[in-house]
């Protein structure tokens, strides 16, 4: 997956969420899918409305194309509608690991970043 500069910062702790500007569930999403060696940004934690703007404006701003969301919330259709709102395209469906110990894996929707 590719590496994010000021994320990687944060993950050698050499600066805090607050300092670097990160929002905490794209930086969760990130640290996540790093170690678990995905080639895709995943989310597999709730997310909110108010994350949804930042999740996808990091997106644009570092090239990412596709994310896929794993998280088995409650209203999960909703918020997929609140990212094509956003002008994200629901672009499929695939699988991902459900943990890092434990090799079982979880459905999750492919979201196209535009």
């Amino acid at each position: 997956m590719k590496r994010i500069k000021k994320f990687d910062m944060v993950l050698r702790k050499e600066k805090t969420l607050v300092e670097a500007g990160i929002n905490p569930i794209v930086f969760q999403a990130y640290a996540d899918s790093c170690r678990r060696g995905y080639s895709i940004l995943n989310f597999d934690e709730a997310i909110w409305e108010k994350d949804i703007e930042p999740i996808i404006g990091i997106c644009r701003q570092e090239g990412f194309e596709k994310i896929t969301i794993s998280s088995t919330q409650c209203g999960i259709g909703d918020l997929l509608l609140k990212f094509q709102q956003h002008g994200c395209k629901i672009d499929g469906m695939t699988k991902v690991d459900r943990s890092y110990y434990i090799k079982e894996e979880r459905a999750a929707f492919i979201i196209k970043i535009y």
